[in-house]
């Protein structure tokens, strides 16, 4: 049985969710399901607590646990706990929200099963078109984007015609189906019901949920940057993720008291306007300012695209190596995207001015910080310390090499030029010297003469050779990332989607 500490308890784990304080809400609904297993309500929000902190595998268990109290059990949902709700509205918010956590695991089938339960269980419109909403992302991120449009034209149509989110939404899935003027239509509507939302707030004196309502038209702004760089409308592009940005700046200490997925979230929209911005100057082949915002994304995310893209910035400053490096980050990132393939293959078959032949046997280029974030600092050394040591280790034993061949060559010339025993054959391709000993008796009387000539082999065509053949692989670096003249490769690039609140 409950106490009236107890209900203290709930509702401050309640305020600490709402804050975006998960851990203490955590500890709260935890003491609470610890001294009352039996309790569905406080299952639930433990759920919702761990879910909000994106552990997703702990809030399944609890909703389960929840569902299992009720429908096996016969234990009721205590509506004391949850005046607004009736028993059935819990059980279909409990299917829903477990349907979620398996929608964030990609177990999308599993999610669709809870989220058709939740929709079946509930009859309040604001609530319906919220699951719809649920369920339309959930095609969405499974690929099927006729059926999420499917979900948000019934939600736009029969059950909140004016919901800014959902022709966000609906925006998306078209924008994936190559429908740009409707998904135009559609962000630019929901642009307007954002703005107008926003002064409605203002004028009923509620501005702590405005940066709410502002957020979401970033999404959408970042999201009709897309269709604009898809059209080379690069004015408007530019003015739309500019704007986006001064919108997240402004409202920085807003997403400070979001949740932890919450954040991840804006984290990974923010990459996206980045990437974006990135791309833009890219294509106008402004590539510092395309080098720094790719690199600002990766701030914020580490993406696949991004890596392509910024692969692509290094192929174009005539760096191959580093170019090579970020594609197949992009790649072993996601296997799926095609880009860094293609561009790989392009790399190769066209080429690009490599580094120096120098730098690449002595001197390994600095590790961007983007490239140290892919991947452990254990992993990074132990995958380059062994192939930049023998890399170091040969070059310097092809240069010694390289030194006494040309030393073997100058040398003799020098000392001809000097005089002396090796003068006047050093380019007959041998030496000859002449050497005459005298021996004399102990009274000064010369006994005998005598003449040994030595001939020296000093071939200087074999040589030319070895010190020529050295030198090729020393520059065969260089040599193999150059291609007659300055070709032009158009690499493929990848945008990225800002997606409104999950």
């Amino acid at each position: 049985m409950t106490t009236a500490t107890d209900k203290q308890i709930f509702e401050e784990g309640v305020g600490h969710l709402k804050a975006g304080e998960c851990r203490q809400a955590e500890s709260a609904f935890g003491r609470l399901v610890r001294e009352h297993p039996q309790n569905p309500n406080f299952r639930r929000r433990l759920g919702i607590a761990y879910l909000s902190q994106g552990e997703y595998q702990k809030a399944r268990k609890q909703f389960t646990e929840a569902l299992d109290l009720v429908e096996k059990r016969g234990i009721p949902f205590d509506l004391s706990y949850d005046p607004d709700e009736t028993g059935q509205s819990l059980i279909a918010l409990t299917y829903h929200d477990r349907g979620y956590a398996f929608l964030m695991e990609n177990r999308f089938s599993m999610a669709r099963k809870d989220l058709q339960k939740a929709i079946k269980g509930t009859k309040k419109p604001d609530t319906l078109s919220w699951f719809h909403n649920d369920l339309g992302w959930l095609y969405f991120r499974w690929e099927k984007y006729d059926l999420a449009e499917k979900q948000y034209d019934l939600v736009l149509s029969d059950l909140a015609p004016g919901n800014g989110y959902t022709f966000l939404y609906r925006g998306l899935a078209r924008y994936k189906k190559g429908d740009y003027e409707g998904a135009r239509e559609d962000y630019a509507s929901a642009l307007e019901i954002f703005e107008q939302t926003a002064e409605d707030l203002e004028t009923r004196f509620e501005s702590a949920r405005i940066p709410e309502v502002q957020i979401a038209r970033a999404s959408a702004l970042i999201n009709l940057s897309r269709i604009d760089l898809e059209e080379d409308k690069f004015g408007p592009a530019e003015e739309s993720l500019l704007a986006a940005l001064e919108i997240y700046e402004e409202n920085q200490g807003q997403m400070e008291k979001f949740s932890p997925l919450r954040k991840r979230q804006e984290e990974n929209n923010l990459a996206a306007l980045h990437n974006n911005l990135g791309l833009l100057y890219y294509r106008l082949q402004m590539m510092d300012r395309a080098r720094e915002e790719f690199r600002a994304a990766l701030e914020h995310e580490r993406s696949a695209e991004v890596y392509n893209n910024l692969g692509n910035v290094y192929a174009e400053l005539g760096q191959k190596d580093r170019a090579e490096k970020f594609y197949r980050l992009a790649a072993r990132l996601d296997p799926g995207l095609q880009s860094p393939r293609k561009n790989l293959e392009q790399l190769r078959e066209k080429g690009a001015v490599g580094p120096d032949w120098w730098d690449w046997w002595f001197r390994s280029p600095p590790r961007d910080r983007e490239e140290a974030r892919s991947t452990s600092r254990w992993n990074a050394v132990r995958r380059r310390l062994p192939r930049k040591v023998a890399r170091r280790l040969i070059g310097s034993l092809l240069v010694v090499i390289l030194l006494i061949s040309l030393t073997s060559i100058v040398l003799p010339t020098a000392l001809d030029v000097l005089g002396g025993p090796w003068e006047g054959a050093v380019f007959a391709g041998k030496n000859t010297s002449t050497v005459t000993t005298e021996e004399k008796l102990e009274n000064g009387t010369l006994v005998s003469t005598r003449t040994t000539t030595r001939t020296v082999e000093n071939d200087i065509l074999g040589r030319l050779g070895v010190a020529a053949f050295v030198l090729l692989i020393l520059i065969l670096p260089q040599v193999k990332s150059f291609s007659a003249g300055a070709v032009s490769v158009t690499m493929s690039t990848e945008s990225k989607g800002a997606a409104p609140r999950e």
